[in-house]
């Protein structure tokens, strides 16, 4: 699949009422200037008595109202594609902090490259690289305390069993697992 086909929209509409309301409000703007333009149009081209100025007020009138009609399809159209535009992302981002919620820090956020809140979508890329990292450094930790459980199993059940190197070994893992809960514990509490 080629990169313009994995960027097209799957749908124009994600959130409708949103969407809606936003397109509703740009043609309600557009209409009322419409209407304001028309009523303009008649009061300033009123000529008492003329049939001609009258007939030529008529053609303006159905020409402006040609025109709002024009502008309201466009505004409809550029709307609904803006909206995406600002909706597309909020989603995206929505479904991204669910991911991080559940602890799932594999996914950067992806958007296309019209959409909105771009710079959002990298301060939240970072943030996620940010808690991997910490995660792999705990895991790395845990990795150690366990292959040190491990060599600690191995000395105390050793016939030539030697206390000193046991007691190194212990004071090793309770460092590393120290040091990692003081670093996390910085991380929740204010």
């Amino acid at each position: 699949m080629s990169p313009q086909e994995q960027e097209r929209r799957r749908r124009y509409f994600i959130d409708k009422d949103f969407q809606g309301k936003y397109v509703a409000l740009l043609v309600v703007f557009i209409i009322a200037l419409g209407v304001a333009g028309i009523l303009i149009l008649m009061v300033g081209g009123r000529a008492p008595g003329v049939p001609e100025a009258q007939a030529e007020l008529n053609k303006a009138i159905i020409a402006m109202v040609m025109v709002i009609l024009v502008f309201c399809a466009f505004t409809v159209w550029y709307g609904i594609r803006f909206s995406h535009r600002v909706v597309g992302p909020v989603y995206a981002v929505g479904r991204h902090l669910n991911w991080i919620r559940e602890g799932n820090y594999t996914r950067d956020l992806k958007l296309r490259d019209k959409d909105e809140f771009r710079n959002l979508a990298l301060i939240l890329n970072s943030m996620q690289s940010s808690l991997r990292e910490r995660v792999r450094e705990n895991v790395d930790t845990l990795q150690r305390a366990e292959t040190g459980l491990a060599e600690l199993t191995a000395v105390l059940g050793d016939a030539s069993f030697d206390r000193e190197r046991a007691q190194d070994m212990i004071r090793k893992l309770r460092g590393d697992l120290e040091a990692t809960r003081v670093k996390n514990e910085g991380y929740i509490t204010q």
